[in-house]
């Protein structure tokens, strides 16, 4: 096995570095051999972007970069494997071996990637299990511990020890630790049986990946899929996925990282883990030269990492780093420090004070979308988004508010908990109060289930109609969401509780009370996206973390002051031995040291990666209380603002000390006179979809009529099936499809013969689609009309010899003298459908409109007059459109 190893500061091409490696390594090694790996998906789908870009660049020029095409041939075949190449996450690459040695591991060759909360909430449950037994069985695991310390603290201990699992095998340091690893491995065993090798959460797969690296016979089968791999961002490795990288021997590996930016410790990386294999790997020339920062930043940034890293530079990990730039700005960098009596007034007027600097700097020309601020922490919001409102500064969050914290997520997971314990006597009577739609007085200390329900009998009829209700959870919230207006806030509400019921159904929650209990530990956990939200036209704000690997014209580092202080739990893993440490022993303040350590390197590390995010000005601000000491990363960076240094201005703000202002350079911008003072529309006052009419269509009862939304099923499987232009023989592809996990296998051989009979009658109702001159299907929209603006999707549009057909399938019940009646109640859907065409495709004439029932196998053409009425009445009342004829 040969390792190579490739150090890469910020802003050096290392991405670029490494699609031109790839690119030299063809002749030897076929793509088909080879798999690209990163830490993201956003990186590895930036990463094929850029490796095809290359590709066809050399196809087409005969040469990018430095690399020269001498087969032609050889990069042909390289896009053609492209598709299906092995360009990953780490975890991605993990799977991929998994699943090639899947019968000798005892997995299921098709298992399932389990995300972290699932499988939380998995372990979380098995813990109530052992911790149960430990109390109420004598003689079982840990019945001493759990009476030391109680069920609560028992329950929290092993939580905070599974999430060190990167240090597993763990080992007993004392009594009281074993017990503790007693419980935790029953736990971690049933949560496995539970798992059943079909479903494997992040840590699983890198369990279950070091144990394939102890088998010579798997080791074999992943060599010859292998012969090559190249890791980015190895930097971001832990211990465990280090040696699990070692252990699989792959003859050549290729290592692009940067020490400096290793900040991912909350995902057990370790930059010790790179710098070990860095060491004793074959080191390659590093990356030194900036394509991202002008000399002087280049040169400043070079000052920080010596400062901060000298450790890096002892073991060939050069800091120095050159701009490849010739342009500069001579003072790059803007200190702004507030005082105040004290830190959290200091903190106010910090944030008030970076608003107006940024009105300033965008009225000289600088766009909204140049900017970001960046955040250590999230409680740093709290002083940031009140100013920014206040003084008119367009924001977005870069990493939105936690999706499962959101007011009517809450909501729903409350209705889930009351469902799960839906006999009024057993209710929490603070929890009764909180129900959406009533409103009613929080209970006193004097009030009995009893009382509080006899003077609030509206809220019994409520908790009566709960009890009725479906207890599948989906099923459920569907109810709910017709009986308990919690979706009446806004259109991103309704938006988010359709998310919730398909990432509910994606599950398979049979049962409210585990529904309800993961909603509760995922709103606690706060786990955001990686991946930032794009803004346009505003500042975007987003932690350190989300905008690794990210640059920005103007950047902006708020709260510098902000000092997270260390929570050390009860429970610590000593790196070395593997042993787990529990805390008032001897051992626990020597390894909280250790983690200390480690810790205040990373914060280094994290505020180095938040300087170099920086392209081209750099806004640093924090703030002091009354005794004028600094604190967190403000004082780290004493050696900037402390001295006069010619690089960087220090302005010193506040209501009592008003800043200098100072100029930020950027290209003047030329305005035209009418479009600088010409007026914005303001946006549609309501966007709508014509989907279906509020009032109830009259309809037979469908065969299914037992299933849980058996129509909706089959009305969307059968829309999909015939968008896709699925025969019969091709129903199989349907039986994967997500929304089918919550039935049983003769409820889906329902469902499935049903769509089967609609795309049969389809088939038939449409016997040579082969002579259509065009055909459109699934074509969305959006236009304005008045007051409205109006979006959806059309099912089918075609063209013939004759002219154009705009088709809208329907899977409803209905009686035959029942389809009058159905052509008017479907009316002003189709009238918004046909104007969408006319709008979009003048060229669509003459323009025949028509429903297919497909239960019935009927046809239906929509009369002109029937839909120009339609038109006219939404046109006239846009307001009871909203309210009628929409389904949100």
């Amino acid at each position: 096995m040969r390792i190579r190893a490739r150090s890469a500061s910020a802003g050096t091409g290392k991405t670029t570095s490494l699609v031109r490696e790839v690119l030299l390594s063809l002749p030897q090694t076929p793509l088909r051999r080879t798999a690209i790996v990163t830490f993201t998906r956003s990186g590895a789908a930036d990463l094929r972007l850029r490796l095809e870009m290359a590709l066809r660049e050399i196809i087409e020029k005969g040469k990018h970069l430095d690399v020269v095409s001498r087969d032609r041939k050889l990069y042909l075949e390289a896009l053609s494997e492209l598709r299906g190449a092995t360009i990953t996450t780490l975890h991605g690459f993990f799977r991929t071996l998994l699943r090639l040695n899947a019968p000798g591991l005892g997995l299921d060759p098709d298992f399932a990637a389990q995300d972290e909360l699932e499988s939380h909430l998995l372990f979380q449950e098995a813990c109530f299990e052992v911790i149960a037994e430990a109390v109420s069985v004598p003689m079982s695991s840990g019945v001493p511990l759990v009476a030391q310390w109680g069920t609560d603290e028992t329950l929290r201990t092993l939580i905070e020890l599974r999430k060190q699992r990167a240090y597993s095998p763990f080992q007993a340091y004392g009594v009281l630790e074993r017990e503790l690893l007693e419980l935790y491995q029953e736990a971690a065993k049933r949560t496995r049986e539970r798992q059943a090798g079909r479903v494997l959460d992040p840590d699983d797969v890198e369990e279950w990946a070091h144990r394939l690296t102890q088998s010579p016979d798997m080791l074999q089968r992943v060599h010859e899929r292998f012969k090559r791999v190249f890791i980015d961002e190895f930097q971001d490795v832990s211990p465990l996925q280090a040696r699990i990288v070692h252990a699989l021997k792959i003859p050549l590996v290729d290592l692009v990282g940067d020490a400096k930016q290793s900040i991912y410790a909350f995902r057990n990386a370790d930059v010790n883990a790179f710098l070990e294999l860095y060491q004793n790997a074959e080191q390659l020339t590093p990356l030194t030269v900036s394509y991202r920062h002008p000399p002087t930043l280049a040169r400043i940034f070079t000052e920080v990492a010596e400062r901060f890293f000298p450790e890096f530079e002892e073991l060939g990990l050069p800091a120095r780093v050159t701009s490849a730039h010739t342009e500069d700005l001579t003072t790059p960098i803007e200190v702004r420090l507030t005082r105040a009596d004290s830190i959290a007034l200091a903190r106010k007027q910090e944030a008030e004070d970076l608003a107006l600097r940024l009105r300033r700097i965008y009225a000289r020309g600088t766009p909204w979308e140049d900017m970001v601020i960046l955040v250590r922490r999230r409680t740093s919001l709290r002083y940031l988004e009140p100013a920014l409102k206040q003084f008119g500064v367009p924001f977005v969050l870069g990493r939105g508010k936690n999706y499962y914290a959101r007011p009517e997520i809450l909501d729903a997971g409350l209705l889930l908990r009351i469902r799960a314990e839906y006999h009024p006597s057993l209710l929490d009577l603070a929890r009764l109060g909180q129900i959406p739609p009533l409103n009613v007085p929080a209970p006193t200390p004097l009030d009995t289930t009893d009382t509080y329900l006899e003077r609030h009998p509206e809220l019994l009829e409520m908790l009566e109609g709960i009890r009725a209700a479906p207890r599948q959870p989906v099923a459920f919230l569907r109810w709910a969401l017709g009986v308990f207006p919690i979706d009446a806030a806004s259109p991103e509400a309704r938006s988010n509780l359709e998310g919730l019921l398909r990432d509910l159904t994606e599950r398979g929650f049979e049962d409210a009370a585990r529904a309800a209990r993961f909603l509760k530990l995922a709103a606690e956990g706060g786990n955001d996206p990686d991946e930032p939200v794009s803004g346009s036209g505003a500042v975007r704000i987003m932690t350190v973390h989300a905008a690794k690997g990210l640059e920005f014209p103007i950047t902006v580092l708020f709260d510098l002051s902000d000092d997270p202080r260390d929570r050390s739990g009860r429970v610590l893993v000593d790196p070395e031995s593997h042993e787990v440490i529990l805390k008032d022993t001897e051992a626990f303040e020597r390894i909280r040291l250790h983690w200390q350590r480690r810790r205040e390197g990373e914060d280094l590390r994290l505020l180095y990666v938040a300087l170099t995010r920086a392209r081209n000005y750099l806004i640093l601000t924090g703030s002091m209380g009354g005794t004028g000491q600094a604190q967190g990363w403000l004082l780290q960076l004493e050696f900037l603002y402390n001295q006069q240094r010619p690089d960087v201005r220090l302005l010193h703000t506040g209501k009592a000390t008003p800043a200098q202002e100072v100029e930020v350079q950027t290209p003047e911008l030329l305005l035209d006179a009418d479009f600088a003072t010409a007026r914005v529309d303001p946006p549609p006052l309501m966007v709508l979809a014509p989907t279906r009419n509020r009032e109830m269509l009259k309809t037979t009862n469908p065969p299914g009529q037992d299933i849980p939304e058996f129509g909706k099923v089959v009305g969307l499987l059968t829309h999909y099936a015939i968008a896709f232009d699925l025969e019969v023989q091709d129903m199989g592809r349907l039986k994967t499809q997500q929304i089918l996990r919550p039935y049983n296998p003769d409820e889906t051989r329902s469902i499935l013969e049903t769509v089967q009979q609609m795309l049969q009658t389809h088939h038939a109702l449409s016997p040579d689609r082969t002579s259509r001159l065009e055909d459109l299907a699934e074509v969305p929209f959006a236009f304005r009309q008045g007051e409205v603006t109006w979006n959806g999707v059309i099912d089918r549009l075609f063209q013939t010899p004759e002219g154009w057909i705009l088709e809208d399938y329907k899977t409803d019940f209905l009686a035959p003298e029942d389809l009058g009646q159905a052509v008017h109640h479907y009316a002003p859907q189709l009238a918004v459908y046909r104007e969408a065409v006319r709008r979009a495709r003048p060229d669509c004439t003459p323009l025949k409109v028509r429903l297919v029932f497909l239960a019935l196998g009927q046809v239906q053409d929509v009369p002109e007059e029937v839909l120009d009425l339609a038109m006219q009445n939404l046109d006239a009342s846009p307001t009871a459109a909203a309210k009628n004829p929409v389904d949100w």
